[in-house]
């Protein structure tokens, strides 16, 4: 009975010391760019939004929201901030194209400190075009030339694939 008692105990101890899949989900995964992914949205298979902030367009300030699907983006909603106005980029990715809708809002005549919500702003202009994930036009249009051209500064900040480890 001791001896068995024994073989227990340490049959268990091994038993405990060994890895489990839980052990396995404290990796850390990595973007397509080499950035360290938040372990909460690794943890979890699902869809999620991650914030970017994009430098060197804007001394005011540019944010990124991107929409992740399975680790693959879906779409990305940008704000660049000015003194002046705000620029909203919205890209729709489908494939290898992207469908782009940019709206430019000025604050009129109130200041900027005024400005409390969407609502306060006016809307200047608004474009749709669509472009392939090079920047280049697709079905033979024209890029239109009053544009807000970010797609590069885009690529270098925000991966456009989650490259998720393996936690099954």
């Amino acid at each position: 009975m001791k001896t068995f008692l024994i073989i227990l105990c340490t049959s268990l101890f091994i038993v405990s010391c060994e890895k489990t899949k839980k052990d396995k989900k404290n990796h850390i995964s990595k973007t397509e760019n080499g950035n360290d992914i938040p372990q909460e949205f690794i943890l979890r298979k699902i869809d999620t939004i991650i914030e970017y902030n994009i430098e060197d367009i804007s001394s005011e300030g540019t944010s990124a929201f991107a929409k992740y699907k399975s680790g693959i983006i879906k779409s990305v909603d940008i704000s660049v901030y000015s003194e002046r106005g705000q620029f909203k980029v919205q890209y729709d990715f489908c494939d290898d194209n992207i469908s782009v809708l940019e709206k430019k809002y000025g604050y009129g005549e109130k200041l900027i400190t005024e400005i409390k919500s969407d609502d306060d702003m006016i809307l200047l202009t608004e474009i749709k075009y669509e472009m392939d994930i090079e920047g280049n036009p697709v079905n033979g249009n024209k890029l239109p030339n009053e544009r807000l051209d970010i797609l590069n500064e885009l690529k270098e900040v925000v991966p456009f694939k989650l490259l998720l480890n393996n936690l099954d």
